[in-house]
């Protein structure tokens, strides 16, 4: 009985097994969404990984012979027990596997028989010395100059009296140093005192001692490159001797493009500041580089070079190409002068493996295009990036300083005439950099603040240049110190404290030396009339202008004031100090210059407030108050030539639209009137903000005479509530089309969502049952909000940096909706406690591997441990520039090179993903330093943040479509980037195509509405849903921004998930033609079965991405599948036979067990 029981049991599990195989072919697989199970996470495997890597990063900077290590070396070691593996903050990386620290590595060298012995008391005897220098790098602070514990640049004294001691004792051509550090410190030092070997070993991860061990003994050999410049002091990196770094506020970036090497090559071509190159390292072997070439054809430079190893040990060698742009073009009759670097890197290679006696033909490609230089300034059409006429130079090497072209056959490439290459790109916010550095060792001005007649200059308080505080606790202040009051006092309010004797100092450039007026924006303790409260100085002579005022007797509330009496200012360069004399005078917003010339051929612009008996102070602005039927504001203008010209105002209106809300008249003439539309809300729930959203009206075409006229603006009814400015141009000047229509009716209260429907889920999209956009439709208001935070809270069991999704705004968000865990360490991730996860090495250590395959299959460990883990988004990588040693995440980032950043920043996030990760690329944008880093505003060019700090972000989104970015804390010229439209809606999103979600870095500031305007979807640890919700309730964000976030973060959930309307889940395998290669979906979403579909990228008849050969004469596979042809319900089909015969199949097999046990019994 019992074997009979089995017996229909073994049947009625086949039939249903069958049952099932031929459901799940013939139904889920063609229709639903695929749920990606997790990658295999194998972590001595990825410490195999974790190690090649080192080894094949880790900078042999000087051997005079003392290595590698032999059997008969008897070696002591000093400082080797105290291994950095990583740095600390949001990079560091809790472990319980085995950190293998240099000195078990050099002991494991003696078990080996690697070496005779080894003793890590500096007094034993040996003949070979091992000295570490160890250096932490961190999150939230930057590195001193004095070393201070174990983080600093130069050595300090009691190294360097260990050192000369211990110089004597084995013989400096003995002593071996090992640099453990995130970045680049002092080597002059070192260099003096002829040691035998310099290895920069940077932080290598839990594998650091067995990497070190190989390759000192010569089990491995050295193949890093150095991706930064070691000057021989701190002193001669540009970003000090030029511009600025580690100040408080505003830091400018003077050094403009001269970055790193860009620097050196330029101004110091001997290198005669520089102890090691960029791209420069040692190996135990030679290489010889032969017949070199350099072709330019079809728009893409092609360089290729023989490289053969003439030494005795196997190694590989990495071959740099870089060209020079030419510096000066001519425009018309005129000579147009850009100033270019000497050297910028085009491409890299590094070859295979290379045994004694082996060649490799190297070929590295890019785009003729990619040498083009950004015109900020209008020199040739602003915006655009331009490929200027003459020659361009090309040079072949293993560093920037040894590349040359002197081989054979060589000729530069000749642009005939300059060409422009791109759109006109996003107009940016103006620099706030005073002025930039020039290969010719001049400089340009700008983004001072330009000063002209016939216009208003807004200068904001907290772009000063210099300042003086005399910071004291009052009563009610929470902060105890100048320090604290970075983001929520002292930058974002204003510069003056009430204490006498404070003062700030703004640099202007004045374009027409003359009489200005001034007017400032303060808060001011109170309500008592007082004079003289301030000293105005240009350029240190003291101005004869006074402020009188009657306070509003708060700290926080500002009133707008203008001085009597004018200053007189110089053309050029100005410096403009305002000094406290009283202690009743707070903070102070901004200020605005003016005088009354109108432009002729220009545009001039009149502050509404310069001249209103009425004003109100908003946000970054002020502006005069209407609101009242037949107010007028007179306003004196000055015309050098009589004519026809063009008014119109920028004006809110929170009633009703209106035809006529005002008129304009000269010298009491009336001239035409204004038509506004209504600009915002103004029902419960409105916010104070809401009567400062302005809008244009109308142009009209006014009579100015010679001379002094008096321009009065009058309201016709109560729709304008404020006037911000009045804008003056000429006649023939071109204004945007202007059509007034009656929006009153859209600004009513906001209603509930007629479309929402609670029963729909997440389940439905992933079944099909519903669109992504009807989901989104559905929500309410507080729903969709709720798409845009990240919050600790929803941790993965308190590990990792928090998450969103299910959960989100105190669980408003459910639909079955999964909460998203985010994973931060770029060298791992990041667990509350140690657990078995791989400490894998720092970015810098990946970046000087050269090796983009290497750094892609890191990618791919990353994703298969985010996987294991239960993280769906990987915080990573960070692809900012080194652009000062001392910045105190340069571990975190790659290199001083955008390109290196770039390509090997592209690589990890190709890994990574393919494991279905998301992964995160911080921290978008021009965030370089540590120091007051929740407010420091970067100032640079525009040509500087197009050229070198957003590079490896385009490089990555155009190469590898990352689902995620994260903006960061700083400020860009003047402005957060998380609340900067330009930036990551046009810049990001407009002109690269990303897709994906913009994140704020954890705590950001700025306001969340902000962010949501600017496209910035989720704010990260501190989400104001409130915030948001009364923007919306006020009109300031609308539905269908809420809708286009909520639906943007949904994309990325299904992205993790398995694949998405624009997303598929694609198999792992690369199928290629001759020409093309491509990857076939494994969803079948929408009948689309082809992703990642591009050219092959050749380099030595190798492509670098699909591995396909070139072969004289090879055909196309006859049976690989095409790319353009698409399965549809044919797919269904196939899928369902399949599913079928296996069903049946497993049916008959089962069948015919049975028999054979009836048999046999």
């Amino acid at each position: 009985m019992e074997r009979k029981m089995k017996t229909k049991n073994i049947t009625k599990w086949s039939i249903a097994l069958s049952l099932a195989v031929v459901f799940a072919f013939s139904v889920f697989v063609p229709h639903n969404r695929q749920i990606v199970s997790a990658s295999s996470y194998d972590p001595v495997l990825q410490e195999t990984l974790a190690q090649e890597i080192a080894e094949n990063g880790m900078v042999l900077l000087e051997n005079n012979g003392v290595l590698p290590l032999t059997p008969e070396d008897d070696v002591v070691g000093q400082g080797l027990g105290n291994t950095i593996y990583g740095g600390l903050g949001s990079g560091v990386v809790l472990t319980n596997r085995t950190c293998v620290s240099y000195d078990d590595g050099m002991k494991a060298a003696k078990q080996e028989g690697l070496i005779k012995s080894y003793s890590s008391f500096s007094t034993a005897p040996g003949n070979k010395l091992i000295y570490c220098i160890s250096r932490m790098g961190s999150e939230e602070s930057d590195v001193p100059v004095e070393t201070v514990g174990r983080t600093g640049y130069y050595l300090t004294n009691n190294e360097k009296r260990d050192l000369t001691t211990l110089c004597e004792r084995f013989g400096s051509e003995n002593v071996i140093i090992i640099l453990n550090t995130g970045s680049v410190i002092d080597t002059t030092y070192l260099k003096s005192l002829n040691v035998g070997a310099i290895v920069a070993a940077y932080f290598g991860g839990n594998t650091s001692g067995l990497a070190l061990k190989n390759l000192l003994t010569g089990k491995s050999n050295f193949s890093g490159k150095s991706p930064d410049t070691w000057a021989t002091s701190y002193e001669k990196y540009p970003s000090v001797s030029v511009g600025e770094f580690g100040v408080q506020g505003s830091v400018q970036y003077t050094e403009d493009v001269f970055v790193g090497y860009r620097y050196f090559s330029t101004f110091d071509p001997e290198y005669t500041t520089v102890n090691y190159e960029f791209g420069y390292g040692l190996s135990y072997t030679n290489f010889s580089l032969t017949e070199q070439k350099v072709d330019v054809s079809n728009g893409e430079v092609e360089a290729s070079v023989k490289v053969t190893n003439t030494g005795s040990v196997a190694g590989r060698e990495t071959v740099q190409l870089y060209y020079k742009a030419p510096s000066t073009v001519s425009v018309g009759e005129d000579d147009v002068y850009f100033g270019t670097p000497a050297r910028e890197l085009g491409g890299f290679y590094k070859t295979d493996l290379l045994q004694p006696g082996e060649s490799e033909t190297v070929k590295i490609r890019y785009s003729v295009d990619d040498m083009a230089v950004y015109d900020d300034l209008d020199k040739i059409r602003k915006d655009t990036y331009q490929l200027l006429a003459g020659d361009y130079d090309f040079y072949l090497g293993t560093s920037v300083k040894n590349a040359s072209n002197e081989f054979e056959g060589y000729a530069p490439y000749r642009v005939v005439e300059t060409r422009q290459v791109s759109d006109q790109l996003t107009s940016l916010r103006d620099s706030m950099a005073d002025k930039r550095l020039l290969a010719n060792g001049g400089y340009e001005t700008v983004g001072l603040k330009r000063v002209a007649p016939g216009g208003a200059t807004v200068v904001q308080a907290e772009h000063f240049s210099a300042k003086k505080t005399l910071y004291q606790p009052r009563t009610g202040d929470t902060a105890t110190t100048e320090a604290s009051l970075g983001v929520g006092y002292f930058y974002v309010l204003g510069q003056l404290h009430g204490h006498v004797g404070e003062w700030v100092e703004y640099k202007l450039n004045v374009e027409k030396a003359g009489s200005y007026r001034l007017g400032a924006a303060i808060a001011i303790d109170t309500t008592a009339l007082n004079s003289d409260a301030v000293n105005i100085y240009v350029n240190s002579e003291k101005q004869n202008v006074r402020l009188n005022y009657s306070g509003l007797g708060n700290w926080s509330k500002y009133g707008y004031y203008n001085l009597q009496g004018e200053l007189q200012l110089p053309e050029g360069e100005v410096t403009l100090r305002v000094e406290n004399r009283s202690g009743a005078l707070g903070n102070l917003d901004y200020l605005v210059i003016w005088n009354d010339a109108v432009s002729e051929n220009g545009k001039t612009i009149i502050e509404g407030e310069s001249n209103a008996d009425q004003t109100a102070c908003y946000g970054n602005g002020g502006a005069a108050l209407v609101n009242a039927k037949d107010k007028t504001l007179d306003y004196t203008v000055n015309v050098a030539t009589a004519g026809k010209y063009k008014v119109r105002l920028y004006a809110s209106n929170m009633t009703n639209a209106s035809a006529k809300s005002a008129n304009v008249s000269v010298n009491g003439i009336e001239q035409g009137e204004f038509s506004l539309m209504r600009t915002a809300f103004n029902g419960e729930g409105a916010q104070e903000n809401n009567k400062y959203v302005f809008a244009w009206t109308n142009t009209v075409e006014v009579d100015l005479p010679e001379g002094s006229s008096t321009l009065s603006i009058k309201a016709l009814d109560t729709s304008m509530y404020a006037l911000d400015f009045i804008e003056i141009t000429s006649k023939s000047t071109q204004t945007p089309e202007y059509e007034f229509k009656n929006n009153t009716e859209e600004f009513r209260e906001v209603q509930e969502n007629p479309n929402y429907n609670g029963s729909v889920t997440y389940h439905d999209v992933m079944q099909g049952k519903v669109s992504e956009e009807e989901f989104v439709e559905s929500l309410s208001a507080e729903e969709l909000i709720a798409f845009s935070g990240l919050e600790r809270k929803l941790s993965n069991n308190g590990n990792g940096a928090g998450g969103f999704g299910a959960g989100a705004y105190n669980n408003t968000l459910k639909r079955s909706l999964p909460t998203v865990y985010a994973a931060d360490a770029a060298a791992g991730i990041g667990l509350k406690e140690k657990g078995n996860v791989v400490w894998f090495p720092c970015a810098t250590l990946i970046a000087a591997t050269f090796d983009s395959a290497l750094a892609e299959r890191y990618g791919e460990a990353m994703g298969e441990t985010c996987n294991s883990f239960g993280f769906g988004m990987w915080l990573a990588p960070s692809v900012n520039i080194h652009r000062n040693p001392l910045c105190g995440r340069n571990f975190e980032y790659y290199s001083e090179d955008p390109l290196l950043a770039g390509k090997i920043g592209a690589s990890a996030v190709r890994g990574a993903q393919s494991k279905h990760v998301a992964v995160c690329v911080k921290h978008f944008a021009v965030n370089n330093q540590e120091t007051t880093r929740f407010s420091s505003n970067s100032c640079l060019s525009n040509r500087a943040l197009r050229e070198i700090y957003l590079r490896p972000f385009e490089i990555i989104v155009k190469e590898s479509n990352p689902w995620a970015i994260m903006s960061s804390y700083n400020l860009v010229n003047g402005e957060y980037v998380s609340n900067t439209r330009e930036l990551i809606t046009d810049v990001l999103r407009g002109e690269w195509g990303f897709s994906g979600v913009v994140f704020s870095d954890w705590w950001a500031s700025g306001s969340h509405s902000g962010m949501l305007n600017a496209g910035n979807n989720v704010k990260c640890d501190n989400p104001d849903y409130a915030d948001a919700l009364k923007a919306y309730n006020a009109g300031l964000i609308t539905r269908e921004t809420l809708e286009e976030n909520a639906e943007t973060v949904l994309k990325l959930m299904l992205r993790i998930q398995g694949c998405s309307e624009d997303s598929h889940t694609y198999s792992d395998e690369w199928i290629s033609d001759e020409t093309h290669h491509w990857r076939v979906a494994i969803c079948d979403h929408n009948g689309e079965i082809v992703g990642y579909k591009s050219e092959h990228t050749f380099e030595n008849d190798a492509c670098t991405v699909c591995g396909y050969k070139k072969i004289d004469n090879e055909q196309p596979g006859g049976d690989q599948p095409q790319p353009d042809e698409p399965t549809g319900n044919n797919g269904w089909i196939i899928y369902t036979v399949i599913g079928g015969v296996a069903g049946i199949a497993l049916t008959a097999g089962a069948v015919i067990i049975i028999k054979k046990k009836k048999n046999k019994k």
